[in-house]
């Protein structure tokens, strides 16, 4: 399912942007204003229930990343 796929980019990107960018998951989570278990959950790959697209535009507006590019492109590459 294509979904999944989009969700596991995503989930690799977010935890790649914040180690290349050296930050502690409660620094991350402070920089996206979520909480690190929603943060820990994104990370596994699991959209939480009140997941808000707002916390995606945060990350393209920190770190440059438009959300097409979070969940369709492994930025790690």
């Amino acid at each position: 399912m294509k979904t999944d796929i989009d969700v596991k980019t995503f989930a690799k990107n977010l935890k790649h942007l914040r180690m290349k960018n050296n930050l502690t998951k409660k620094e991350m989570a402070g920089k996206l204003g979520i909480g690190i278990k929603t943060l820990n959950a994104l990370e596994s790959g699991v959209l939480p229930p009140r997941f808000g697209a707002n916390t995606v535009f945060i990350m393209q507006r920190k770190f440059g990343f438009s959300p097409s590019q979070m969940f369709g492109v492994d930025l790690s590459d």
